[in-house]
């Protein structure tokens, strides 16, 4: 019997990514018009969903508990899913109209430093310091941890770690790179790795520095001097990480399975996923503003519309896992 292509095998599972992603787009951009949470429509959008996808992630930390008691991938899956929407909806409510947070200055930091805790101590840490525990005792120990270390940060000078790694470290552990650093221990692996995904991150902000979208100045306070991200910049980011492990894990990694060495191989994998994104950021520069104004609304919005994905690629991917996983 002849093999399915690895595109013609992702189709479904890019169309079970994308499709619902961009109906949620145009769904959540009317809801919170109507029922509006913080300053603006787009901006709730946004962080709704990311704490949607957050909450995938840590369901994956435990392995679908509590719902790997439930029968059949499909309905585990989807009891998991809908979990993880009335769970971010509710951190995001409280977070700003319990907490009277600042959304403008605040909103982004904790969704950055969430997700930063989260692969700090299970994806790339691999869940070493609580190993040795039950699956309950292990969530309850890493809720502690990441929602003290989040809110520590947010209540000091420097606020959060910047989100620009989530893309890299995308690719990075889609690609298994992790395994370069096999023959290390934690956490001098976690170091190993961390590191190299800081010097990516740099090497991306000069970059951007010398095209014109990354700005001289500080971030969400003045610790942090590494410089401001334009608008054009935000579009590239969001579609760089929704076009990026939504992509290559559906297809088994195909075609860079083919090079050997983990360095070329991740190399080439993120070179073609930043090209991808530049496409949906070409693509979104020239389609939004046809349908808003000002032009910085139709950048906003191009920028939930890109990013929106990010959400429903580890929704698919993490809680209806499997062979591509």
């Amino acid at each position: 019997m002849t093999q399915k292509h690895p595109i013609v095998k992702a189709l479904p599972w890019w169309a079970a990514i994308y499709l619902p992603a961009w109906g949620t787009f145009f769904l959540l951009n009317w809801v919170f018009t109507v029922f509006p949470i913080s300053f603006a429509p787009w901006f709730d959008n946004v962080c709704v969903q990311l704490l949607a996808c957050w909450w995938a992630f840590v369901w994956a930390t435990t392995g679908l508990w509590p719902f790997n008691k439930i029968e059949g991938r499909l309905a585990r899956g989807i009891a998991a899913l809908i979990s993880c929407w009335v769970l971010g909806f509710l951190t995001w409510y409280i977070y700003i109209k319990v907490f009277n947070m600042d959304a403008s200055t605040r909103g982004f930091p904790l969704i950055a430093n969430l997700f930063f805790f989260v692969a700090v101590t299970s994806f790339v840490g691999e869940n070493a310091h609580v190993r040795e525990l039950s699956v309950p005792k292990q969530f309850a120990i890493n809720m502690v941890i990441w929602f003290t270390f989040t809110w520590l940060l947010l209540s000091s000078a420097i606020v959060w770690i910047p989100a620009w790694w989530f893309g890299i470290g995308q690719t990075f552990l889609a690609i298994g790179f992790l395994d370069f650093f096999k023959d290390l221990r934690q956490p001098i692996k976690s170091i190993a790795a961390w590191s190299v995904i800081g010097v990516k991150v740099m090497i991306t902000a000069i970059i951007c520095l010398a095209l014109g979208y990354w700005q001289p100045g500080t971030q969400f306070g003045e610790f942090w001097t590494i410089g401001n991200p334009g608008l054009v910049f935000f579009v590239f980011f969001a579609a760089w990480c929704s076009y990026n492990w939504g992509i290559l894990v559906p297809m088994g990694l195909w075609p860079f399975t083919g090079i050997k060495h983990p360095v070329w191989r991740y190399l080439a994998a993120i070179l073609f996923v930043c090209f991808l994104a530049w496409l949906v950021t070409l693509f979104a520069l020239a389609v939004f503003p046809k349908f808003y104004e000002p032009r910085e609304t139709a950048l906003w919005q191009a920028f939930t519309w890109a990013y929106i994905p990010t959400a429903w690629t580890f929704f698919i991917c993490l809680l209806f896992p499997a062979e591509q996983r």
